[in-house]
């Protein structure tokens, strides 16, 4: 389909249980920080090329989900920290290459065979999404969560939408840090 079902795929694919890989980091100094942030509020995001304005509202919907989950609250600005995020998508290639041997015998007295390689490559899409959490006073970065993941193009609305929820919990399952 496009691009940004894609992304979205790739991110959502986290309900399936594999596949995904989830990275976080923080900033341990801004812990109390974030341990007394109670709102939040979007930063302004920029239009991305590689998300349409569908998948941008699912990537939100998801993400205000898992943030309201864990008890804040969304305002229109000023909130006690800012969310944004980005999304990218990168063309990938693997190569699997088998042997087959035949033949007889053993040891020294190792009669013959004959062996084949076949190597086959694999194209695949990898989607990225970053999500960036900044203090709404410091304005710097306190946390950062970045998903990678095979995308999937066949998914319905609904499924997009329930993996990309499960997705925005998991990248978000360490926040605010302990």
């Amino acid at each position: 389909m496009n691009r940004g079902i894609a992304v979205l795929a790739a991110v959502a694919l986290s309900a399936c249980g594999g596949g995904v890989s989830i990275k976080t980091d923080y900033n341990p100094e801004a812990v109390p920080a974030m341990k007394a942030y109670k709102t939040y509020s979007w930063a302004t995001i920029k239009r991305d090329q590689a998300v349409t304005p569908l998948n941008r509202d699912r990537i939100i919907t998801a993400i205000d989900a898992a943030l309201q989950a864990k008890g804040m609250q969304k305002v229109a600005t000023g909130g006690d920290f800012q969310v944004a995020f980005i999304a990218t998508m990168a063309q990938q290639t693997d190569y699997s290459t088998t042997n087959d041997y035949y033949g007889y015998g053993w040891g020294r007295w190792y009669g013959g065979g004959m062996s084949t390689s076949r190597t086959t490559a694999y194209n695949w899409t990898q989607g990225t999404l970053v999500l960036d959490i900044v203090d709404g006073k410091t304005n710097e970065m306190v946390y950062r969560s970045t998903a990678e993941a095979e995308v999937d193009q066949d998914l319905s609305p609904t499924e997009r939408q329930t993996r990309l929820n499960a997705g925005a919990i998991r990248m978000l399952e360490k926040f605010p840090p302990k």
